[in-house]
This record gives structure tokens, C-alpha cells and sequence, in this order.
């Protein structure tokens, strides 16, 4: 028996200088993503829920980390460049160029689960090491030999789109990290971030084709290069237009539709909409604005039941399983009922953002719809029609 505890304690042992030689690893990935001056890489993102993909992008992504940071990212939907001066938003379904100054666009939104956000996150894992590192195991991915690293962070969260580590208020923030590194070039091969809420549900971005001696051509950076192909916009001038379609439609009457209740699938119609006010709220999974207004929502649902309004819902992407939505919605708790298979309808209304609010008075009139949740608004409209 004293032989059996020796062998287990020596392997015990053995298996913690292996692990030690990894976490090695993670710290020379850490260094040398530090280093880099420019890399282009193909960036595939996947959300998926117990095995089942739910949305797949493949993006083309350029970092030049020279001050000042320069980066571009450009999916077969979209193409966003940055620079110092000025965001360019190409939007290659409407051929619109939307140009924004730093101080009107957080330039960091889009660089969650990139090589960027990556560089500034792991230092600051590796500095709290023993209390974020889970595990440490050998993993194989399309035949590559790879080390996988993962990461828990318990009443804290990584926010990778300011590249910070808070603690957590929301059930909305991944908590749980994985990292892999191919053995064959020491260099990320995946990245995947869970909720511990939700075990099944993972997203994962892949990075492939990596080279880090491309460098880009200098009018990649002006908005001139595009002028010819895209409308161009200011940010404001944007929003404007946005809107201007959605006031197109106030004062008409609500067309006929059917759309089933979330849970129950119950047929919610036009001819069931009698109340003085109806409030619609278009949304979609994974809308960080949409789960923020739900408290301000639930409050107002609750504030004027029993006063002759009703308030639904409207999922209108249409790109996930209705029992996806459903774990979604009771995930966070919202008061009120939703409506599914909104998308034809948010379409007929201009609806493209989200939140968007529509008001409608007893006689199915649009009597207001806006992006965005502007409670005071609401609520003058609600106290003057009952």
C-alpha cells in the first residue's frame, strides 16, 4: 500500500511539472503576441448549442499594431476600417459607407475574440494564474497536436470588447475561457467562451491562414478607395435615414399578422390587439441593448397592467430553434409574453435595429416606433392615451 501512495504521489508530481512546462507555453504566447507588428488572418466564428450550429461567419482580419492601431475586418456582409482618424462601416447589401469619428464609435465593439483583445486579456490572466487556470490538457484539432487551456473566473468576467476582467452583475457575460495552442508553431488556434448558466452554449472562433509578414497598402485606410461603390454617411446622418423609414409608417394602420406565442404557440393576430395601448418590442438573441431594457420593460408591463395595455416581444431574426429562444427568454426573465416569426414583419416596417419600440393605439394605428428604448417618450405616450 506504501508503494501505491509513493507511485501516485511521484506521478501527482510528475503531472505538475508537465503542467507547469504548458502554462510555460501560455506565457511565451503572450510575449510573442506582444511582438507582433502586423498579422492577416481568416477568422471563423461559430455559436452553437448542444453540438447544433446556430450562425456561422468567416471574416478577413488585418492588425497593424504600429502606433497608431490600424485594423480592418471584412466578412461577405460587411467590411469595418479602422484607423486613428475614423471608422468606415461598408455595408455591402445596401452599398452604404458609414464614416464616424473615434469620439462618436467605441472603436473596440468589434474586437471581441480577436488576436487583439487576445494580447490584452492574457497578461492579465497569466497575472492571476492560480486563480483563473482550471485546466490544463493535450487536445487534438483536425489532426494538430494542441494544448488547451482552460479558464474559470467565478463572480468575475471577461468583457472582450474593452479587454477587461470585472466582476459580474449580469447573467449575460461569459465566464468560462478556453484557449487553445497549436504545439506545431506555439501560436492560438481557438478561442471558445461559455456561460456556466448555460452549459450547452458555446462560442468559438477559429484562426486560420495566419501570416504576419502581409502589409497592407496605404489606401486601404481612406474612405476615398470606396467613394465610388457606397453611399456615403456621417454616423448621425445614418441614424437619421434609419429613422426617417420608420416615421414613414406612423399615423397607418397596422397590416394583418399572425405570429405565435413564444411558449405556448398560441396565434397572436391583429383582431386580438384591442387594448388603448400596444407596445411591440423588436428584438433578437444575443442584442446586449435588447437585455438591457428589460428590467425598464418588465417595470413598465408591471407599472400599467390592468390598465388597458398590453406589451409583447417580437423576435424578428429568425436565426436560431424556437426551443433556443425559449431557454434564451427564461434565461432572463422577462414579464411580459413574446411573439416569434417576426421577421417578415419587422421588414415590411423598415425595422433593421434593435430594440425597436412600435406603439399602436386602440385602433391599430402606428402612433410611434423608434430604435432604441427612450422611456420618457413612452411613457408620455402611455399617459396621454388612457
Amino acid at each position: 500500500m506504501r508503494i501505491t501512495y509513493t507511485l501516485l504521489f511521484l506521478l501527482s508530481l510528475l503531472l505538475i511539472g508537465c503542467n507547469e512546462d504548458k502554462v510555460d507555453v501560455l506565457h511565451q504566447v503572450a510575449e510573442r503576441l506582444d511582438k507582433i507588428e502586423t498579422v492577416k488572418y481568416t477568422s471563423v466564428y461559430t455559436e452553437e448549442e448542444e453540438g447544433v450550429p446556430l450562425s456561422k461567419d468567416t471574416a478577413t482580419v488585418y492588425f497593424d499594431f504600429r502606433e497608431p492601431l490600424k485594423y480592418y475586418l471584412s466578412s461577405d456582409f460587411a467590411t469595418l476600417v479602422h484607423n486613428d482618424q475614423e471608422s468606415i462601416t461598408l455595408d455591402h447589401g445596401e452599398n452604404t459607407m458609414v464614416v464616424s469619428k473615434p469620439s462618436e464609435l467605441d472603436p473596440s465593439l468589434p474586437l471581441a475574440y480577436t488576436l487583439y483583445s487576445l494580447q490584452k486579456v492574457l497578461p492579465q490572466l497569466l497575472a492571476r494564474e492560480s486563480d483563473y487556470l482550471l485546466d490544463v490538457s493535450n487536445v487534438t484539432i483536425e489532426g494538430k497536436q494542441c494544448i488547451a487551456f482552460t479558464f474559470s473566473f467565478g463572480e468575475e468576467y471577461v468583457d472582450w470588447q474593452t479587454q477587461k476582467i470585472s466582476n459580474v452583475d449580469s447573467t449575460c457575460f461569459y465566464s468560462v475561457f478556453s484557449l487553445i495552442i497549436s504545439e506545431d508553431d506555439g501560436f492560438p488556434l481557438e478561442m471558445t467562451a461559455r456561460y456556466p448558466q448555460r452549459e450547452h452554449y458555446a462560442v468559438t472562433v477559429r484562426i486560420e491562414d495566419v501570416d504576419f509578414d502581409f502589409e497592407e497598402t496605404d489606401d486601404v485606410w481612406d474612405k476615398s478607395k470606396y467613394a465610388g461603390n457606397y453611399v456615403e454617411y456621417s454616423l448621425y446622418e445614418h441614424v437619421a435615414l434609419q429613422q426617417s423609414r420608420l416615421n414613414l409608417n406612423i399615423g397607418s394602420t397596422i397590416e394583418e399578422f399572425e405570429l405565435p406565442n413564444l411558449f405556448d404557440d398560441h396565434i397572436i393576430n391583429t383582431s386580438e390587439l384591442t387594448s388603448k395601448i400596444t407596445i411591440l418590442e423588436f428584438w433578437f438573441k444575443g442584442c446586449g441593448a435588447c437585455l438591457q431594457i428589460i428590467p425598464d420593460l418588465n417595470a413598465l408591463y408591471e407599472k400599467y397592467r390592468g390598465l388597458d395595455i398590453e406589451v409583447y416581444g417580437i423576435e424578428f431574426f429568425e436565426a436560431f430553434p424556437v426551443d433556443h429562444l425559449r431557454s434564451y427568454v427564461a434565461q432572463h426573465e422577462k414579464s411580459y409574453p413574446d411573439l416569434y416569426q417576426g421577421k417578415r414583419m419587422a421588414s415590411r416596417y423598415g425595422v433593421a435595429g434593435a430594440p425597436t419600440i412600435m406603439i399602436l393605439d386602440e385602433n391599430g394605428r402606428i402612433i410611434y416606433l423608434k430604435t432604441g428604448f427612450y422611456e420618457r417618450e413612452i411613457t408620455e405616450i402611455i399617459a396621454y392615451h388612457i
